[in-house]
C-alpha cells in the first residue's frame, strides 16, 4: 500500500495568507469607494518564490476577499457600481500580474535548474573549460577541472597573462586573442603537460569564439582541453601490438594463417576458409598464396575431414567459443610434423600459428631407437651402467643393478643409490658428484660398493656430460667398473713403495754425505793442484833451470877451450849442437815455470798479477788488453789468486785463438763479498751451449772445466755471446775480503 505524501506549506505561502486575511478585515471597516486594491499586490511579493499551486491559492483568496469586501464594507460616497468596477478591475489586474509572476517564477526556476545542472556537469567532467573575455583575456569562468590546475589560488576576474606569466613567450596568449578577433577556432594539437601524479600527461583541445551576449557583453574565447594520456597509452599499445603482430606475421620460420570457420544451419563447423597467409606459410608448406587465400580447406586439402585429427571441428570450436589450442600433429596432406597454436581474434575467426618440427620429430624417433640400442648394449656390458639428468638425479641403471644391495628404483623414475656406497666413502662420492653437476667437469671417484651378498668391493665410477647446441648439459652417462683386484694390488704396491721410500730416504742421505765428501775432496784437490803447480814451478826454476844453466856454462867453456886448441870445427860441432839444445830446454823450462806460477804471484796481489798477465799476452801474442780494476783486488792472493789468473789466461787464449781479434777488455771488481772478472771481446762470437760441452784440450782448461771448478767454490762462469757481436765471459767467486 502506497503511503500518502503529507503536504507542508512553505513559510512564505502562510505569510501571504495571513497578510491577505489582515487586509480583508481592514477592508470591512473602510468605506466602499476607497481604492485600496493596490495593497493587495503586497502578498505577491511574498509568493514570488512559492510554487505554482501556492500562487494560485493566494490569488484565489485575494479575489474572493475582494468581492466579500465589496459586499460587506460600509457604504461610502462612491456608488456601488463604481466600487464594483473598481474591485473587478483590481482583480483582473491582480490575475494578470499573477500569471506573469507565475511565468517568471517558472522561467527563473527552469533557468536556475538548468544552470545548476550545467554547473554539475561541467564541474564533474575531466575536460578543462574556461572562458576568456575581451582583448585583455579576463578569466570570467572556469570549471573545477580547470581550477585544479592552479590549486587553491583564486584567479576568476584576473587576466590570462597574470595567471599564466609564460603565455606571451609561448604564444598561447596571441593565439587566444586571434580567436576572439577573427572568430577562427584554434585546434590544440596533442601536447604533454605534467600534472600532479602524472608526469607523462598528454592533452588535446580547442579554443572557439563566443560572440557578445546579454550575459557576456564582450566577445570571448571558450577554451576546452581534455586529457588523452590513456588514449596515448592505448595507441602505443596498439602500435606495439601491431609491430609485434607484423613482426610475427612476417617471421620467416613461423607460418601463420588467418581463417574463418564455416558452419551449417545448426551452427556445426563443416569447413573453414583461409583468408590470409604469410610468406613463411608458403615456405613451410610449398603452397602459393594465390592457390590458398580465399579458398576453403576441403578444396585445398582434399580429405581433411577424414584425417586422424579433426582440424575442422577443433578449429571451429576455437573460433566459436574463443578457446585456445596447442598441439603437435602429423599433417597427412603435407606429410609434415607441425607444432600448431590456434586462437580466436574474434568470434567466427581463428589464427593458426605453426612451425615445421619434422626434423625434431625425426631426431626424437632416432633418439628413441638410439636409447633402445643403448639399453641393449648397456645390459650386455659387464659394468654397472647408469645415466642421469642435468640436475644430477639418476634415471637409469642397466640390469647389473640387481647384483648390488642398495640401488632402488622409485615410482617417479628416479633411482636411489646412496645406500649402496660404503659409509666411509659416501661423503667423498656425494661431494664429487655435486661438484661435477655444478661445474660440468667429468666425474671420477674410487669408492667401495656393496654387493648383494653384503660384501664391499672397490669400484671406479666415471661419468661424462653430453651437451646440447647451447653447450648446456642434456645428459650424464656413467659407468662403475670393478677394480677390487687392481685396488688390492695398488695397496700392496703402496706398501712396497712406503718401504722403498724409507730405503730411498736413507740412500739419499748417504748420497748427500758422499757428495759433500767428494765436493770437499775436489776442492782440496784443486787447492793442492795450485800448490803443486807452485812447487813444480819453483823446482823447475830453482833446480832444473839452474842445473841446465850450469851444464850450458860448462859446455860453453868446453867449446871455447876447443877453439883455442885450433881444432877443426867438425870436431866440436856436437858441442855447439848440445849448447843449442840446452838453450831451447832452458827457455822451455823458463816458460813452463812462468805458466805454472808467474813469478809475481809470490809477492803481490791479484791486481799486479792481472797487470803482468796483460803485458805477458802482449809480449807473447801481440794482444792489446785494457784492464779496469775496482775494489781491494790486491788483497786476493795465494791459491785463489793463482786459480783466477789461470782461468783469465785461458779465456784470453780463447780470444786469441778463436775470436779473430787481438783486442780485449778485462774488468775486475772486488765488491759485496764477491770477486767478479769480466773478459770481453768484439770478435766473431760463438754458441755457448756447444762450446761448454766441447771436449777440452788436455793442455788447456776448457770453459766447462772452469765453470765446474768455480762451482766447487760456490762460484760460477756465465757466458753471453752472439755471432758477429763478440763475447763476454764473467767469472764470479765468493771472497770474504771483498
Amino acid at each position: 500500500m502506497r503511503s500518502k505524501k503529507i503536504y507542508k506549506p512553505s513559510p512564505v505561502f502562510l505569510l501571504a495568507i495571513v497578510a491577505e486575511t489582515a487586509w480583508f478585515i481592514l477592508d470591512l471597516f473602510l468605506p466602499r469607494g476607497f481604492s485600496k486594491w493596490v495593497v493587495y499586490f503586497f502578498p505577491l511579493l511574498l509568493i514570488w518564490n512559492s510554487s505554482r499551486k501556492e500562487v494560485f491559492t493566494v490569488v484565489s483568496i485575494v479575489s474572493v476577499f475582494e468581492m466579500l469586501g465589496l459586499i460587506f464594507s460600509p457604504a461610502g460616497t462612491t456608488p456601488f457600481l463604481v466600487a464594483a468596477m473598481n474591485r473587478v478591475s483590481g482583480i483582473v489586474i491582480f490575475w494578470t500580474v499573477s500569471i506573469l509572476i507565475i511565468s517568471r517564477i517558472k522561467a527563473v526556476k527552469e533557468n536556475r535548474a538548468q544552470r545548476q545542472f550545467l554547473d554539475t556537469v561541467l564541474n564533474n567532467t575531466t575536460v578543462r573549460i574556461a572562458v576568456f573575455t575581451g582583448r585583455d583575456l579576463k578569466i570570467t569562468y572556469a570549471n573545477k577541472a580547470f581550477k585544479d590546475i592552479l590549486g587553491n589560488e583564486p584567479f576568476i576576474g584576473k587576466l590570462y597573462r597574470e595567471v599564466f606569466p609564460d603565455s606571451a613567450k609561448s604564444g598561447t596568449e596571441h593565439m587566444i586573442k586571434n580567436v576572439i578577433e577573427t572568430g577562427e577556432p584554434w585546434i590544440l594539437q596533442r601536447y604533454n603537460a605534467p600534472v600532479p601524479g602524472k608526469s607523462d600527461a598528454a592533452w588535446e583541445g580547442q579554443v572557439v569564439h563566443l560572440s557578445a551576449s546579454e550575459v557576456n557583453p564582450e566577445n570571448s574565447a571558450l577554451s576546452i582541453v581534455w586529457e588523452v594520456t590513456e588514449w596515448n597509452r592505448l595507441e602505443k599499445q596498439l602500435r606495439d601490438r601491431e609491430k609485434r603482430y607484423s613482426k610475427l606475421f612476417n617471421n620467416k620460420s613461423i607460418g601463420i594463417a588467418h581463417c574463418c570457420t564455416i558452419t551449417d544451419s545448426n551452427g556445426v563447423p563443416i569447413d573453414y576458409e583461409i583468408l590470409e597467409i604469410n610468406e613463411a606459410y608458403t615456405k613451410i608448406t610449398g603452397i602459393k598464396k594465390e592457390d590458398i587465400e580465399g579458398k576453403r580447406a576441403r578444396k585445398v586439402f582434399p580429405g581433411i575431414e577424414n584425417f586422424s585429427f579433426d582440424y575442422i571441428g577443433n578449429y571451429g570450436k576455437v573460433a566459436l567459443e574463443g578457446d585456445e589450442l596447442n598441439f603437435e600433429v602429423f599433417f597427412e596432406a603435407l606429410q609434415q610434423w607441425l607444432s600448431i597454436y590456434v586462437y580466436s581474434p574474434e568470434k567466427g575467426e581463428f589464427i593458426a600459428i605453426f612451425t615445421d618440427i619434422s626434423e625434431r620429430k625425426k631426431a626424437e624417433i632416432a633418439l628413441r631407437v638410439s636409447e633402445r640400442q643403448f639399453r641393449e648394449l648397456a645390459d650386455s656390458m659387464p659394468q654397472l651402467v647408469w645415466t642421469a639428468r642435468p640436475d644430477g638425479t639418476v634415471d637409469y641403471y642397466n640390469q647389473k643393478y640387481s647384483e648390488f644391495d642398495g640401488i632402488m628404483p622409485a615410482t617417479d623414475g628416479i633411482w636411489q643409490w646412496g645406500p649402496v656406497v660404503h659409509q666411509s666413502d659416501l661423503k667423498l662420492t656425494v661431494g664429487s658428484w655435486e661438484h661435477s653437476v655444478k661445474t660440468g667437469d667429468d666425474y671420477q671417484v674410487e669408492h667401495r660398493i656393496k654387493h648383494a651378498d653384503g660384501t664391499y668391493h672397490w669400484y671406479l665410477s666415471r661419468a661424462i656430460p653430453v651437451r646440447g647446441n647451447q653447450n648446456t648439459i642434456v645428459k650424464w652417462y656413467g659407468t662403475a667398473t670393478n677394480i677390487d683386484a687392481v685396488k688390492n694390488a695398488q695397496l700392496a704396491v703402496l706398501e712396497s713403495k712406503n718401504q722403498l721410500k724409507i730405503l730411498n730416504e736413507n740412500l739419499e742421505t748417504l748420497v748427500l754425505q758422499r757428495t759433500e765428501q767428494v765436493r770437499s775432496l775436489s776442492t782440496a784437490l784443486t787447492l793442492a793442484e795450485q800448490r803443486e803447480r807452485r812447487r813444480v814451478s819453483h823446482a823447475l826454476h830453482d833446480n832444473l833451470q839452474q842445473n841446465l844453466l850450469a851444464v850450458r856454462l860448462l859446455l860453453g867453456q868446453h867449446k871455447r877451450d876447443h877453439e883455442s886448441d885450433n881444432l877443426k870445427k867438425e870436431d866440436y860441432d856436437d858441442v855447439a849442437d848440445s849448447i843449442t839444445i840446452l838453450d831451447k830446454a832452458i827457455q822451455t823450462v823458463k816458460s813452463l815455470s812462468i805458466e805454472l806460477n808467474p813469478p809475481i804471484l809470490g809477492s803481490q796481489g791479484l791486481d799486479a798479477a792481472l797487470q803482468w798477465l796483460t803485458q805477458h799476452m802482449k809480449k807473447q801474442y801481440d794482444m792489446n788488453i785494457d784492464l779496469v780494476l775496482r775494489g781491494p783486488i790486491s788483497a786476493i792472493r795465494n791459491e785463489i789468486q793463482l786459480m783466477l789468473i789461470q782461468m783469465v789466461r785461458e779465456l784470453l787464449y780463447n780470444v786469441n785463438n778463436y775470436s779473430g781479434v787481438k783486442n780485449a777488455v778485462i774488468t775486475a771488481a772486488c765488491e759485496n763479498k764477491k770477486v767478479r772478472i769480466l773478459v770481453m771481446d768484439r770478435g766473431q762470437g760463438f754458441d755457448p751451449d756447444k762450446v761448454l760441452h766441447r771436449p777440452s784440450d788436455e793442455k788447456r782448461l776448457s770453459l766447462f772445466t772452469i765453470r765446474e771448478r768455480l762451482r766447487l767454490f760456490n762460484g760460477d762462469l756465465s757466458i753471453r755471446s752472439t755471432a758477429g757481436h763478440g763475447t763476454t765471459c764473467e767469472i764470479s767467486l765468493p771472497v770474504d775480503i771483498c
